[in-house]
């Protein structure tokens, strides 16, 4: 009887043994599992092959989430993860350190300040994938907007495939010309020498190619604008305001000093008509409120370098100004628009030719190929 009592214990023993070591595995994998951030799986750099522990499997990708990045702060706006380092590889956009894509900011200096890389700025022939729809497609939405008269003006609204509410995303105000719309910067289509394409095209390339900030492009019709107070009300207390309220833009409120501290996340021009108006209505009359300036094919306005030096303006500082002309273009439209340009450097000195403003000459005439590619180079230099 002894010897099976004896045999009894030692059996309990050995299974309270058991059971402390498989609660203690138990209890280190899950803290390891706690401790540990997920990692984003992408691929590796061009040119480096993969180095992660052959023993380690691949971390499950996770497509749904793409990280919006805050192009002052470098954290994602989304999830808040922060990529610490300043250099990416020039040709994926994927950071040399830690793997996560980045985004090219190339600025007026056509420099991207995380590679080095130059702008691919083009004034002659896009490349052809500019000229097919993208693998991923942004939204556009219509909308209306009233005046404090009751007079309705209809918008259309481009957001990126990736758009996040919660996130920043720079402004791009487009005037359309002369008998059109809003859609003209959209989806209608356009008849060129390249082939039928859409504005829209274009936005959603340099969104998936990342070549620039996250923007959204907001285009209104022009009726009322060739008064330019009239205008400036219009933009100003009308459309921003809506925006602010109703997009994931830099600006924080609807009142107008908030609006301004957002100004050099703001852009307004235009094409043709839209470009005079982007002019007398943008530079001259909202110039509070932007700082970023597009004016294609068009405009003379022989004041306007005074307007910007006035006491309201003299010290509010202009970040981009981009002017572009058709090489064929009717010859008034050519020699007008390089004199205003040139007038404007020389007449203030917070614009410099070859930095923070520049005059392209773009292969074609009065025509939509001209503003696609002008847009094109613009929105690298602006965004």
């Amino acid at each position: 009887m002894r010897r099976k009592k004896g045999g009894a214990a030692l059996v309990m023993v050995l299974m309270g043994l058991a059971l402390v070591l498989i609660l203690t595995r138990r209890w280190s994998g899950s803290s390891t599992r706690e401790s540990v951030a997920p990692e984003e799986t992408l691929p590796p750099a061009a040119g480096q092959e993969q180095t992660a522990p052959a023993e380690e499997p691949a971390q499950p990708a996770e497509p749904e989430h793409r990280h919006v990045w805050d192009g002052e702060s470098g954290i994602c706006l989304s999830c808040g993860y922060a990529c610490p380092h300043e250099r990416h590889d020039a040709e994926t956009t994927v950071c040399l350190q830690c793997g996560v894509r980045c985004r090219h900011h190339f600025g007026t200096a056509a420099l991207c300040d995380g590679c080095g890389m130059a702008a691919p700025l083009y004034t002659e022939d896009l490349p052809e994938r500019y000229f097919a729809p993208a693998e991923h497609p942004g939204q556009v939405q219509h909308k209306t907007v009233t005046d404090d008269k009751g007079a309705e003006h209809r918008i259309a609204v481009w957001l990126p495939y990736d758009y996040n509410a919660n996130g920043k995303y720079n402004l791009l105000l487009a005037i359309h010309g002369d008998n059109g719309s809003c859609d003209d910067w959209m989806e209608k289509e356009k008849t060129t020498a390249r082939g039928t394409l859409q504005m829209r095209w274009l936005y959603d390339h340099l969104t998936e190619e990342r070549l620039c900030e996250p923007f959204i492009v907001v285009s209104m019709d022009n009726t009322g604008m060739e008064d330019p107070a009239y205008g400036e009300r219009l933009l100003e207390e009308i459309l921003l305001p809506y925006l602010s309220r109703n997009y994931a833009t830099y600006m924080v409120g609807t009142g107008p000093e908030q609006i301004a501290a957002a100004r050099e996340h703001i852009a307004i021009g235009g094409m043709s008509r839209g470009s005079i108006f982007g002019y007398s209505v943008g530079m001259d009359r909202c110039f509070d409120v932007a700082a970023n300036f597009f004016c294609f094919s068009n405009g003379i306005q022989t004041t306007l370098a005074a307007r910007l030096n006035d006491e309201e303006y003299g010290d509010l500082p202009i970040r981009c100004y981009v002017a572009t002309v058709g090489t064929e273009d009717k010859p008034d439209y050519v020699s007008h628009h390089r004199l205003h340009y040139e007038l404007l450097c020389q007449g203030v000195d917070r614009l410099t030719d070859g930095e923070n403003a520049r005059f392209l000459e773009i292969k074609g005439g009065h025509d939509y190929l001209v503003w696609y590619t002008s847009l094109y180079d613009a929105l690298l230099l602006m965004f």
